[in-house]
């Protein structure tokens, strides 16, 4: 994956997060949804693990999501000023 794509998908994380809704986090990072979606799921491959629970909507975040999630917001937040 792409750095920026990279960077991207922890952001998209982190708007899940803190309770968006993956097409509003897709909105606010001016991609489409199906996109958006795309870049968690590489993200989670490259873990090894989810980071969402996927089903019901909207997404919620996985037992590991919740544990990485304030380490994510720490990295983000600078780069992105979220």
């Amino acid at each position: 994956m792409k750095l920026y794509d990279r960077k991207l998908s922890w952001k998209i994380f982190c708007l899940i997060g803190q309770g968006r809704t993956l097409s509003h986090a897709a909105q606010e990072c001016g991609i489409d949804l199906p996109y958006a979606s795309r870049l968690i799921s590489k993200l989670e491959d490259e873990l090894g693990f989810f980071l969402v629970l996927h089903r019901p909507r909207p997404m919620k975040l996985s037992e590991n999501g919740i544990k990485i999630f304030p380490f994510a917001e720490e990295f983000v937040a600078p780069v992105f000023d979220t």
